[in-house]
């Protein structure tokens, strides 16, 4: 039986495809997870400042509340409109 070059460069291309198409689908959801932690972190930073603004007089009010929404939508948070 005679050696068929086509076969074995098929096979070696698609199997360079395929982990081409592996690394890139990686590299996507890394990128997706990190987008979310950043997206965490900065939300939580956010309000950890704003409730140790809010409670240095011992009490948190309705403005103080309202403040933290406005800065939250700033972040891009979610929107009534």
């Amino acid at each position: 039986m005679k050696n068929n070059p086509v076969f074995s460069w098929l096979g070696t291309a698609l199997s360079s495809m395929f982990a081409y198409l592996s690394a890139v689908e990686l590299k996507d959801l890394i990128s997706w997870i990190l987008s979310i932690v950043t997206a965490v972190i900065t939300i939580a930073f956010t309000i950890w400042s704003w409730y140790r603004k809010a409670s240095k007089d011992g009490k948190i009010t309705k403005d103080e509340i309202d403040e933290l929404v406005d800065n939250l939508k700033d972040k891009g948070g979610p929107t009534d409109e």
